[in-house]
């Protein structure tokens, strides 16, 4: 994620408390599996789920941190988190 400054990014999700109410699946989580998404060519949120699921050995070292990645985190976390910055 060297294109977006990590320190930049805390900022803008600190100003618009993104993450309140947050215990374990973050923005920055949920930024990395989307981006991986549109890399890998997923073209449903099935699909992204598996290729997620098949790469558990690597999410680590992939950025994606230590946190358990399952379908109903990220399904609340997309529905739920609105993107609205004025």
């Amino acid at each position: 994620m060297d294109f977006l400054l990590k320190k930049v990014f805390d900022m803008i999700i600190k100003r618009y408390e993104g993450d309140k109410r947050v215990k374990t699946f973050t923005w920055c989580n949920q930024l990395l599996v989307v981006i991986y998404g549109q890399l890998t060519a997923c073209d449903s949120f099935g699909e992204l789920m598996c290729v997620v699921d098949s790469i558990k050995n690597k999410r680590y070292h992939l950025g994606f941190g230590i946190v358990k990645i399952k379908f109903t985190n990220l399904y609340y976390a997309n529905v739920n988190r609105f993107v609205v910055m004025n």
